[in-house]
């Protein structure tokens, strides 16, 4: 924290320090949410020095409350600063300021979203000696016989050739301007010429031919390519040299560099016609008025008044203004024209070409207009506003009636006395009280004890500017905390504005609403931002925020745990991935219950979370996993076996890196994953063979019985013990996808619709997700997932025939048949013996294998009835 004041300091140093003006500010937007305004937050001495605004005056105003209305309405800066806000891009403007009389460069930038920082430079001494310079010419030439000694120290590049045009002398500026120096020019005549732009060269050549017929300065403007590339501007001013005798001895000329004056005329012609579409396309209407006529006026105006703009400029500047009015806008504009300090707004009564009334507000400002003075003059259509100004006007009972019948609490405090004088009646369903009773209460009665401390500060500074300038008042809006009748305590809005009772004492007029639902859903907000949904551990940004506060040497020996819950993947394929969330939130709870306060416990991914154990050495971490494992053992949810794998690393200095511990915890974790994952998987499989069979005691009966019938075809055909083995679990699990189907379709007494039959269907495909995610079960995952194809390639689900199909899938599907087909289902009629051995003989060579088929009738069944 030292550091940080210390480095705070220096900045601050630095800032008060530089050499030009710099001011940080906050932009202030409208209800449509377009820059309106700005905020004074922090201005440097030369600032302060530059436009003449005490730091104490400004911090924490904005722009309208510090310049006058008519001023504000002029500058650009808001709408440009705004943008530059939003953008967060940056931007150099170079222009005469109106409000700092003067020329200013001011840099903009926005450091972060909705604030801006200004630097502003004075460059009016810069704009002077341009001016300076460019009346040195005159000044040479009051002297020819000093003129070579004056040249020595011109600004401009100064060329003198004899009758021959032969370069006789070059002046030192040349290497300024050119890149050349005057050796160079001196050794080559034609290097002048050589560097002229080729676009520029036909305007050379005419400028020599009219110099050559003439006595007179001639001056042209053309382009050159300096010595290292660049090209810039040239104004070549030359004249015949003529001897005492009247002879012509040779000629001379004067360059100067004129590209910042190009480049600032083209700058002024785009800036002309940027202000010239503003102008014509502004939402008000504008005129500028000289001897009581109308000078230049916009669209607008025409859609004010009814005339066309040719029309407008016609017409004496009175002619619109209703008789009542005309008296005193006339007097108005030349007082305003003799710089009388004069209200630059008035109303007044517009009278149409069609003689229809319209109310006006005109903001009016004396400008020079073509060297004499006039008026700038802004007008703005308010008849609707000024019908509803009077609609008010006709029963103040209706301002009461609105008030008393308000939801939001409107109440008027007395400063001086210290108590409400008005309270509506609203204030009983916002905090219980009844108007009268609130009547009675304080300021620090009527809030806690920290938003009182907060509003007391912000009423002394808003009254202070209050008292300063009353018409600049403005709404302020502000959130406190406010105690109920009843003890509950609840955060309000209230705005509030100043102002002077009948009795000259100072009132707060407010409005307040009841804002906890609001804050408590921002509260929601900033929870769901930095934890985990379905767990409530901290979510992986609020983790990754806190390995860079702890990452410092006070928190070492830091060390990280990584976790991952075994067998996920497994639960959602058997259960859904509501199983696998409920495995997720059992072990987030076990870990929030073996960790340490101090301990930052976070789901950083779909099954990892990790532990990070501040000022924890490697042994202690390890203690802690094992506290976590015991917590673990024996743990299940519903019939899941609650299992994670673990790992751990520990960071002792900060030249380690925090990433590389992360990756060493988690290699390890991952290690021993491997080691454990598979024997957990083995025995979820087995709980969730035995779910089902809970689910189904059919189902058990059927399994077991495809699983005998299975083993018994294997050894009718002369299979190995090996196969015959995998043939005899192959039928105890093949049926273990069902554990995903609806209980309700297993166990369905009806017909089964087409939507539940593509339910059932899908159990093969279930089973072998289930069945191939575990080592000592993925030998038989294809056989379940096959056991439904046909001989024929008409089964699911891929569709596979003939011998496509593996030898144990078309074992088990002809003995998974005849059990299903000899013992009552939920859709259909047991069958007896011979009608079952019919229907495989039937189906034999398309949807069973004809030998399997033969070899399971002749051997298998035969040897049953033995």
């Amino acid at each position: 924290m030292g550091d940080l004041l210390k480095m705070n300091h220096i900045y601050k140093s630095v800032i008060d320090r530089l050499p030009m003006g710099y001011a940080y500010h906050k932009i202030i937007y409208d209800e449509r949410n377009i820059p309106y305004d700005y905020e004074f937050i922090d201005i440097n001495p030369e600032f302060e020095k530059i436009t003449g605004l005490c730091r104490n005056e400004v911090i924490g105003k904005s722009l309208r409350s510090i310049f006058t209305d008519d001023l504000v309405s002029e500058l650009k800066w808001i709408k440009i600063y705004g943008e530059i806000a939003l953008s967060e891009e940056d931007i150099i403007l170079e222009e005469y300021s109106e409000i700092l009389r003067g020329y200013y460069k001011i840099k903009v930038f926005s450091p972060e979203k909705h604030h801006i920082v200004t630097y502003i430079t004075d460059t009016s001494e810069e704009i002077e000696q341009i001016n300076k310079v460019m009346n040195l010419k005159s000044i040479l030439e009051q002297s020819e016989k000093k003129y070579k000694t004056i040249s020595e120290y011109a600004y401009d590049w100064e060329i003198w050739k004899n009758e021959r045009r032969e370069t006789i002398y070059v002046s030192p500026s040349c290497e300024r301007i050119s890149g050349y120096s005057s050796n160079e020019f001196m050794k080559d005549h034609t290097l002048f010429e050589s560097i002229i732009v080729e676009e520029d060269k036909g305007v050379w050549e005419n400028h020599k031919e009219e110099s050559a017929t003439t006595n007179d300065f001639c001056t042209v403007e053309f382009r050159i390519r300096r010595k290292d590339g660049d090209i810039i501007w040239i104004e070549h001013t030359c004249s015949s040299i003529i001897s005492e005798e009247g002879e012509y001895i040779g000629y001379r000329s004067n360059n100067r560099d004129i590209t910042q004056h190009k480049e600032l005329e083209a700058a002024y012609r785009k800036s002309e016609e940027q202000y010239r579409l503003l102008f014509e396309n502004a939402v008000e209407s504008i005129l500028v008025a000289q001897d009581m006529h109308i000078k230049i006026s916009n669209k607008m105006m025409e859609e004010l008044t009814g005339y066309t703009i040719e029309e407008l400029t016609q017409l004496p500047f009175t002619e619109f203004i209703h008789p009542d009015y005309r008296e005193i806008v006339v007097n108005n504009h030349i007082q305003r024209l003799k710089g009388e300090n004069i209200d630059p707004r008035y109303i007044f009564k517009l009278v149409r070409k069609d003689k229809s009334i319209r109310w006006v507000e005109m903001n009016s400002i004396k400008i020079e207009w073509d060297g004499k003075p006039g008026t700038l003059n802004f007008l703005t259509d308010i008849t609707e506003r000024k019908e509803s100004e009077e609609a008010l006007k006709i029963s103040e009972a209706k301002y009461r009636l609105l008030a008393e019948h308000a939801t939001d609490v409107i109440w008027i405090y007395n400063l001086s006395k210290d108590r409400f004088s008005y309270v509506s009646p609203a204030i009983n369903q916002l905090l219980g009280f009844t108007p009268e009773e609130y009547l009675k209460i304080g300021l620090e009665e009527a809030l806690t004890f920290e938003s009182a401390k907060l509003a007391k500060k912000q009423i002394s500074i808003a009254m202070e500017s209050f008292i300063r300038n009353p018409e600049r008042n403005s709404y302020s809006l502000t959130e406190f905390q406010q105690p109920c009748k009843d003890g509950d305590i609840i955060w309000v809005e209230s705005s509030a504005k100043f102002r002077y009772n009948s009795y000259g004492e100072i009132e707060i007029i407010g409005v307040s609403r009841n804002i906890e639902q609001r804050k408590k859903t921002e509260e929601q907000i900033l929870y769901l931002s930095y934890y985990d949904q379905l767990t409530g551990l901290y979510n992986r940004r609020f983790y990754e925020e806190e390995l860079k506060r702890l990452d410092t040497n006070r928190s070492f020996p830091i060390s990280l745990i990584v976790a991952d819950v075994n067998g996920l993947k497994l639960a959602n394929d058997a259960f859904g991935h509501k199983m696998g969330d409920k495995l997720l939130k059992a072990f987030a709870d076990i870990l929030k219950k073996e960790s340490r306060a101090e301990d930052i416990v976070a789901r950083i991914a779909g099954d990892e979370f990790v532990i990070l154990l501040p000022k924890t050495t490697s042994e202690e971490a390890e203690k802690v996993k094992k506290r976590i494992k015991k917590a673990m053992e024996n743990k299940y949810v519903n019939n899941m076996i609650l299992s994670a794998s673990f790992g751990w690393d520990t960071k002792t200095n900060m030249s380690e890196d925090m990433g590389n511990i992360f990756t060493k915890a988690e290699d390890n974790m991952y290690r021993n994953k491997l080691s454990e994952s598979n024997g957990i998987k083995g025995e979820t499989i087995k709980l969730i063979n035995e779910s089902l069979f809970k689910r189904s005691i059919r189902e058990e009966e059927h399994c077991k019985k495809v699983s005998k019938l299975s083993e018994e075809i294997g050894r009718a055909l002369g299979l190995s013990t090996n196969k015959i083995n995998i043939l005899s679990v192959l039928g105890l699990f093949h049926d273990i996808g069902k554990i995903g189907i609806d209980a309700n379709i297993l166990n369905k007494s009806d017909k089964l619709e087409d939507d539940e039959w593509y339910e059932i269907k899908r159990h093969s495909e279930i089973g072998y997700q289930i069945l191939r995610s575990v080592n000592e079960f993925s030998h038989i995952a294809e056989f379940v997932l096959w056991h439904h194809e046909r001989i024929d390639g008409k089964g699911y689900p891929q569709g596979l025939k003939g011998e496509e199909i593996p030898l144990e899938s078309r074992i088990l599907s002809v003995a998974d048949a005849y059990d299903s087909m000899t013992n009552p289902n939920s859709y259909k009629k047991a069958k007896n013996k011979a009608e079952a051995i019919d229907e495989l003989i039937k189906n034999s060579n398309t949807q069973f294998d004809e030998e399997i088929v033969k070899v399971f009738i002749e051997k298998v069944l035969n040897q049953k009835d033995n």
